[in-house]
């Protein structure tokens, strides 16, 4: 597992790092909005903050060359990485992490930093590369214990700053290949690759657009998740075999035009009107324009990110999905339908019966939902359909 992320602004210490390498009073840090932590990383004092990708390897070293080998690869993959961006990257001899050459050929400047810590064979911590990072941030500590080291950045050393999400992915892959495995991304970053690449106009992609930025963007991923395999591989997991087991009928993956794996990701704005369903924009999760007769499918979804009130919450029509799929009634009635808010974790799932019908504020805010749906038909529907 490879976890890449962001810290605030932190100064960590090594088991080696000594306080005294950190060159501002207590006062100075609580003003400057800076802690100090203890880790039992190797290495001694550093800086981790925004615009610095970190890496936190976690890897069985049993059958890689030990720890030593593993420290090369994550050089070795930055220096990889580095170099494809332009920066003339490299190792010193006796000395750990990935530093710059200078005017004259000398490695004089650092670019990323390592600090790892092996329990069993297994690796914890791991790197930190300065992207877009402030690097003023450097000048109150001794960096890693090295009087007068100059720290430098991607920016700093091109110019310009870089698209840190793509460093981050190009750092993975680099990894991948050092240690011989095969990369797949965690579905939140599946979906938001996805999000990337979707083109507007096309047949893959559902759009929007945000009012209050004036900006348009992908809210539903059509069909984008066939073409990814971190989804695709929902329909063939244990733990959502067992939910759709749960409806005891015989069901097979849908994986055609719209009704197979996908990715929705939705905005929604915090002042939503939620007061009835009559107010509620639901959407109909079916292919067949919401008709009763998909009653024998089964749509799991998989919660990527929490559907509560403080961010975006969810609504289950409590009855018959069909009495919105036939004509619709009065506004009375319409504001008599019960209607259940639902609330969810990330991991969480939800499985409809029938054709599930749901629905939220409208998809044009920041606040983010991304879920991913397998959904499944009971063979006997193409019998009811193929009248059609």
């Amino acid at each position: 597992t490879l976890l890449l992320l962001e810290h605030p602004h932190v100064y960590t210490l090594g088991r080696r790092g000594k306080h005294s390498d950190v060159l501002l009073s207590p006062e100075a840090l609580a003003e400057l909005g800076v802690p100090v932590i203890e880790t039992d990383r190797g290495g001694e004092v550093t800086y981790h903050g925004p615009g610095q990708l970190v890496g936190y390897p976690v890897l069985d070293l049993g059958e890689s060359g030990g720890p030593v080998a593993y420290v090369r690869s994550l050089e070795a993959a930055l220096v990889t990485v580095l170099g494809s961006l332009g920066v003339p990257a490299c190792t010193v001899p006796g000395l750990t992490g990935v530093w710059v050459r200078g005017d004259a050929g000398r490695a004089d400047r650092k670019i990323g930093a390592i600090g790892v810590r092996i329990t069993r064979g297994v690796s914890s911590h791991g790197f930190a590369l300065n992207v877009n990072t402030d690097l003023s941030y450097f000048q109150h500590i001794v960096a890693c214990g090295i009087e007068g080291l100059e720290v430098t950045s991607v920016a700093r050393e091109l110019g310009r700053e870089v698209d840190q999400e793509r460093v981050g992915r190009d750092v993975a892959e680099a990894l991948a290949h050092e240690w011989g495995v095969a990369l797949r991304w965690a579905a939140p970053d599946e979906t938001d690759r996805l999000r990337r690449d979707a083109t507007e106009g096309g047949l893959y992609s559902w759009w929007t657009e945000d009012a209050k930025r004036g900006e348009r963007y992908p809210f539903h991923l059509h069909y984008m998740g066939l073409q990814s395999e971190p989804i695709m591989a929902l329909e063939d997991d244990p733990a959502v075999g067992f939910l759709v087991g749960l409806s005891g009928a015989d069901l097979a993956p849908v994986s055609e035009r719209d009704t197979g794996t996908h990715a929705i990701l939705k905005e929604y704005p915090p002042d939503g009107d939620m007061s009835s369903f009559a107010n509620l924009p639901w959407h109909k999760d079916c292919g067949l324009g919401g008709c009763p007769i998909t009653c024998p499918r089964v749509h799991l979804g998989v919660q990527l990110d929490a559907a509560n009130p403080d961010s975006s919450q969810l609504f289950m029509l409590a009855g018959s999905a069909g009495k919105v799929c036939h004509e619709p009634g009065s506004d009375e009635a319409m504001q008599g339908l019960p209607v259940v808010g639902l609330q969810s974790a990330p991991g969480d799932a939800t499985v409809h019966l029938g054709c599930g019908v749901h629905a939220g504020p409208r998809p044009t805010g920041p606040n983010r939902r991304r879920t991913i749906y397998v959904r499944f038909d009971n063979p006997r529907v193409f019998e009811v359909t193929d009248a059609f």
